[in-house]
């Protein structure tokens, strides 16, 4: 994908020279299509997450998922883009979108976690109160 709007673009923020100007002009040196990109990963992680969606143990657990897998897309994708909004050499959207991977994959750990500790206490409880107490006495009164 070339255009002379971002060839102006690039040129005039100095992140081509002259000949890389002209190279885009004439087709030889183009930009990624990040939108497209974009797209087939949301479309990926929609089929997987419905996929995990029968597995999941806590509620907001697919919110979840949702953030970290748009968050780590969205940190690969915008490293490809030539019209990032920076801040010093970092990328607000790549960093951003690091914090949204990570936090999102942090907090369904710790969910599924607390889930199952959770789960193995109510098992360990249940299992206590079923238990036959061994003290009690027949229908004819004697002890056991």
């Amino acid at each position: 994908m070339c255009s002379g709007t971002i060839a102006n673009e690039l040129l005039l923020e100095g992140q081509i020279d002259l000949v890389q100007y002209s190279q885009i002009l004439n087709g030889s040196l183009g930009v990624h299509p990040t939108f497209f990109y974009e797209c087939i990963w949301n479309v990926l992680g929609f089929i997987l997450i419905n996929i995990f969606y029968k597995k999941k143990k806590f509620n907001g657990e697919i919110a979840l998922w949702y953030f970290a897998w748009y968050g780590f897309g969205r940190m690969l994708i915008e490293g490809l883009r030539t019209d990032s909004l920076m801040l010093g050499s970092l990328r607000v959207s790549q960093v951003v979108g690091l914090l949204c991977a990570v936090g999102g994959a942090a907090l369904v750990i710790f969910g599924r976690v607390y889930y199952y500790r959770k789960s193995k206490a109510a098992v360990a409880v249940s299992a206590e109160t079923e238990q036959p107490d061994e003290t009690k006495e027949t229908e004819n009164g004697e002890d056991h």
